[in-house]
């Protein structure tokens, strides 16, 4: 009976660790939660831009900066570490004007596994799109992980490729209670 209660009750609290919202919305401490690890390792990073250097109307009233390749070159940036679960899903704000084919953004979330080798638990690729979309990328992977994400992505110069934001949802949570602007 003790050996079942504490099965119980380490599954209960393994859900309840692992049932928060995570997000983010790149208005500030971007050059301290991402970086170029993992599969980034010797691309060029993402940069930080703001809204006033476009032509364009940010997707809510209190976002200012987003995220952008480099332009005419392949770039990345991945994300700090953050408990995941099987069935959740991050869910990216992306916006593109594309003038050349390869305009394209490649979100991929990876599983850091115990033995130091990370494995892709979803991914999206997101190209011919036109404005703001959500991307939705579904995980996969074992009940509940560490792990993180990548943005690769290419801009021509004369294209518009960026990432407001972003919000992990685990499974079974409401998406009304993960606000990015809150």
């Amino acid at each position: 009976m003790i050996f079942k209660t504490f099965i119980l009750v380490s599954l209960i609290a393994s859900y309840v660790a692992s049932d928060s919202c995570v997000t983010y919305n790149f208005e500030e401490g971007f050059s301290d939660l991402f970086g170029s690890y993992g599969s980034c390792n010797s691309l060029p990073l993402w940069r930080v831009n703001d809204y006033k250097s476009l032509a364009l109307t940010s997707p809510h009233e209190r976002s200012t900066k987003f995220i952008t390749p480099e332009t005419n070159r392949i770039s990345c940036v991945s994300s700090f570490n953050f408990t995941m679960n099987a069935g959740g899903t991050i869910e990216f704000n992306i916006y593109m004007e594309q003038t050349d084919s390869l305009d394209q953004v490649y979100l991929i979330a990876y599983h850091m596994g115990p033995d130091g080798i990370d494995f892709v638990v979803g991914m999206e690729v997101v190209k011919q799109q036109a404005g703001w979309n959500t991307v939705k990328v579904t995980l996969g992977g074992p009940r509940t992980f560490t792990g993180y994400f990548s943005i690769f992505g290419n801009s021509a110069r004369s294209s518009k490729v960026l990432v407001d934001s972003f919000r992990y949802i685990p499974p079974g949570v409401d998406s009304n209670l993960c606000q990015i602007y809150g």
